[in-house]
């Protein structure tokens, strides 16, 4: 089974609130607007990581996609906080999210999928999205007609590897 991760979404926890304005004029880099009062967006270049700045002193981080590039990242930031002067030290980081791809073998059709599974996780809906939707295991799954999915809502990439596992072995035992 190969798995690729090809999103993780983390928060940061800061030692202190943050001023957006302020932190706004601060920065004051292209690529970085204040969303009205509720939070600050940036890219930060040249990987384009989304970088989202909360007034509660929280900063959210997506379009990574590995683990190791988590603290990399979250340093970069800090380090953008340090040159605009801003005293600030990180409390905690927390992954929300690790999205990943993978594919299995199909050995029916994903309608005769759809029906051999607990109607209670799935959802299909062909005429509105093309694959199907199965929720168990902690985590979502997409799932299309020749076998490629998406795993979704994973909180370490071993437990979206283990949710994987399940689901594949499920799927693939289905005629």
């Amino acid at each position: 089974m190969k798995l690729k991760i090809v999103n993780i979404v983390a928060v940061i926890k800061l030692s202190s609130q943050l001023d957006l304005r302020e932190l706004a004029v601060a920065l004051s880099l292209p690529r970085t607007s204040l969303c009205g009062n509720s939070w600050l967006k940036m890219r930060l270049m040249p990987e384009n990581y989304y970088v989202a700045f909360y007034k509660s002193g929280k900063f959210l981080v997506t379009g990574i996609n590995s683990l190791e590039l988590v603290d990399v990242v979250t340093q970069k930031v800090l380090n953008l906080l340090k040159d605009a002067h801003l005293n600030i030290i990180i409390k905690d980081t927390t992954i929300h999210n690790v999205v990943m791809t993978g594919s299995l073998k199909m050995n029916t059709s994903l309608e005769k999928v759809v029906l051999a599974l607990d109607p209670s996780k799935t959802s299909y809906e062909p005429e509105q999205f093309p694959g199907m939707i199965y929720k168990d295991f902690e985590v979502s799954f997409l799932l299309f007609p020749k076998g490629k999915f998406v795993l979704t809502g994973a909180k370490h990439s071993k437990s979206g590897e283990e949710a994987a596992k399940k689901f594949i072995e499920i799927i693939e035992n289905i005629y």
